[in-house]
């Protein structure tokens, strides 16, 4: 779930980008970024270089981070709160609710995928947590 909000808050950093360029209009910007981050994720190298650069469901979150923050860069906006706060300021346009919705569908065979990889991970990485030392329940303890 805490993944899926990521996700959705990603998407709108991805819109809101766009709005901070300074050559062009907010919306303009919002626009431009989207298709970035749109392009990015649905490409055939984003799952491959994600499983070979992620190790952990932290470096997953990590990872897209850092890229959407590069993309938000690009397109005129500080970072990723930066295009969630110029997306909001913009959240009643009609064509970017419109092109909110076809996005959501150009990325959702990308989420599940991304969904199976990040169970794959927290596979991988539960034998280790489970593995770590116990709390030392034998100290004395303060009266």
């Amino acid at each position: 779930m805490k993944f899926q909000n990521f996700l959705k808050a990603m998407l709108i950093i991805v819109v809101s980008v766009v709005l901070v360029s300074c050559s062009k209009t907010e919306k303009e910007r919002i626009i431009d970024f989207n298709n970035d981050v749109i392009e990015w994720f649905i490409s055939p190298n984003f799952m491959k270089d994600m499983k070979a650069k992620v190790k952990t469901p932290d470096q997953m979150q990590e990872y897209i981070t850092s890229n959407i923050n590069r993309m938000a860069k690009d397109n005129g906006f500080k970072d990723q709160k930066e295009t969630e706060a110029a997306f909001k300021k913009l959240a009643n346009d009609k064509d970017l609710e419109k092109m909110l919705k076809e996005t959501e569908e150009k990325v959702k065979p990308r989420f599940m995928e991304m969904q199976q990889f990040q169970m794959e991970l927290m596979q991988q990485t539960m034998p280790e947590l489970m593995q770590a030392p116990a709390p030392d329940s034998t100290q004395a303890k303060p009266e």
